[in-house]
């Protein structure tokens, strides 16, 4: 069963089943099929920037690494993202106000022409408030124009 999925406002058909009995995912993306084996850890894409928010809540703020890696399943693959941490916190204006907010690029290998950068901001549990991204075709910032805590 396919599915027609939107990332970044971008259409993209794709469909994956996960055999956690056999540490397995079977996917369909385009018209490519395939199996790949299931390592520890591996998330999707979406999920690895989930991840990354929850990692950033578990971080000592004074002492913030360099970079953050995920193992994550995309494309039929199984590939390592690197997450770029710009040490200094930095302030940014939104249509919600302005916060304070730790700025991390996501890291390409050498000679692809893309870029992605979020902005979390600590004083709303690191939520993603911007992001901007190039994939060498147009780019595209997306802002969060409203938050609301619901108890």
């Amino acid at each position: 069963m396919s599915q027609m999925k939107v990332i970044l406002m971008r259409k993209y058909n794709a469909s994956a089943f996960f055999n956690w009995d056999e540490n397995k995912v079977s996917y369909i993306e385009k018209k490519e099929r395939g199996t790949v084996a299931l390592e520890e850890k591996v998330l999707g894409p979406s999920s690895a920037q989930l991840q990354l928010r929850l990692d950033f809540r578990n971080l000592n703020l004074e002492n913030i690494p360099k970079n953050l890696k995920y193992k994550v399943f995309w494309k039929g693959k199984i590939k390592e993202r690197i997450f770029d941490i710009q040490k200094n916190p930095e302030r940014i204006e939104t249509s919600m106000g302005d916060f304070l907010t730790y700025k991390v690029s996501r890291r390409y290998e050498e000679g692809e022409n893309k870029s992605q950068i979020f902005w979390l901001a600590p004083d709303l549990d690191f939520s993603v408030i911007k992001i901007f991204n190039d994939d060498g075709r147009r780019p595209i910032t997306i802002e969060m124009k409203s938050f609301k805590e619901i108890d």
